[in-house]
């Protein structure tokens, strides 16, 4: 939902609302009456304001606000766990501010990010008496876009510095003994560069590379949940990304199709301390760190607008991963593959668009676990999914 107060100025308002009610099968594959339910909404507000000043700056704020909770429920003992009853309650908002200047060869950008969470963990059977962890994360970061050769080549480096503070506590237990804490304040400085040279108007050549990280999330942190264990010992993921690529776009002047889009990129990626699940013989899994691994591959896009309203848009990402630790523990294991890393994974999406009314018909295949999901979606203001 938006209003346009003038041309250069508009306000959206915009709410997201999502539910799942999951069943559980126990090991050997049989039904449970265990459940891991999930809701979430998000509630965003964004104010665009173009052309400011005598720059002529372009400016979007947003600020959201996140509620999720997710309801483990185990009380039978279905799983193997003991009788279980987490919930797990996360309260979040975030703020963003973007400001571009442009020239004619030039754009020049700052963006200003904060985000504030608050995660919570209630155990009904009172084994463990559950504090609050909070984390602030503060970005600061610019980029500056250089156009040159008649605007063929355009060259985008960028830099950003992240701030994380950590209060985390995992639990006290029944003497009222702190389980785990960990107050952690770090920085990281993360750059970046791109690349892309237009060799025809309908052939380009891009290149990226950049320096990235990840902190935990608090699934992986504390997350105690059936087959899934968290490890609240868990380091930031940190790693260096490198792709390659072309773009095609085509104009058609044809009855049937009007564009024609085609995107295929190789990618390598060398992380230290990639956040991984672990399986132990029971099956059963914990998060941990890997001290380095790479993952490279390849990556494809298409995009197809056909018969004035629909669109045709399919993904296809093959990735080879590699365990490269060569530490005692993990020894055995380099060379190897990493556990829960997709080898194959598809991706398309059939779209229909009238107007402000879209419906969507979603379709992703992982090859490595053989699933097939199909799902439609209406959308109209707010996303509702609506699984066949």
């Amino acid at each position: 939902m938006g209003y346009d107060f003038t041309d250069t100025a508009r306000l959206t308002l915009v709410n997201q609302w999502f539910s799942k009610d999951q069943g559980i099968t126990r090991r050997n594959n049989l039904q449970s009456t265990t459940r891991f339910d999930t809701d979430r909404n998000i509630l965003t507000t964004e104010l665009t304001m173009n052309n400011l000043g005598k720059y002529h700056l372009n400016t979007k704020s947003r600020i959201s606000y996140t509620w999720k909770e997710e309801d483990y429920d185990d009380r039978k003992n279905q799983i193997g766990k003991g009788e279980v009853r987490t919930i797990d309650k996360l309260h979040g908002i975030s703020a963003n501010f973007f400001t571009e200047y442009l020239t004619d060869n030039n754009a020049f950008t700052v963006i200003l990010d904060l985000k504030i969470e608050d995660y919570r963990s209630i155990d009904e059977y009172h084994r463990k008496n559950p504090n609050e962890s909070n984390r602030e994360t503060y970005i600061v970061g610019a980029q500056d876009t250089l156009y040159l050769m008649d605007q063929k080549l355009s060259i985008t480096p960028a830099i950003r510095l992240m701030r994380v503070n950590n209060y985390l506590f995992s639990a006290k237990d029944r003497f009222g003994k702190q389980l785990y804490s960990d107050k952690r304040k770090e920085n990281f400085w993360m750059p970046q560069m791109g690349i892309k040279y237009r060799m025809l108007h309908w052939l380009s050549l891009k290149s990226n590379i950049a320096r990235y990280v990840r902190e935990p999330s608090f699934f992986e942190l504390f997350g105690d949940r059936g087959y899934f264990s968290g490890n609240p010992e868990l380091d930031p993921e940190k790693g260096k990304n490198f792709d390659i690529g072309v773009d095609l776009n085509w104009k058609l002047s044809s009855l049937y199709v009007s564009r024609l889009t085609f995107s295929g990129a190789y990618f390598v990626s060398n992380t230290d301390d990639m956040i991984i699940r672990v399986f132990n013989a029971a099956g059963y899994s914990k998060a941990k760190n890997l001290s380095k691994s790479r993952i490279q591959g390849i990556e494809t896009s298409i995009k197809i607008d056909f018969l004035t309203y629909f669109r045709l848009h399919c993904n296809y990402t093959h990735q080879d991963t590699e365990n490269l630790c060569d530490d005692p523990v993990n020894r055995d294991n380099n060379g190897k593959a990493l556990s829960g890393r997709l080898a194959d994974s598809f991706v398309g999406k059939l779209e229909a668009q009238w107007n402000t009314f879209k419906i969507f018909l979603n379709i992703s295949e992982n090859l490595a676990c053989f699933t097939m999901k199909p799902s439609y979606w209406l959308h109209l203001l707010k996303k509702y999914s609506m699984p066949v």
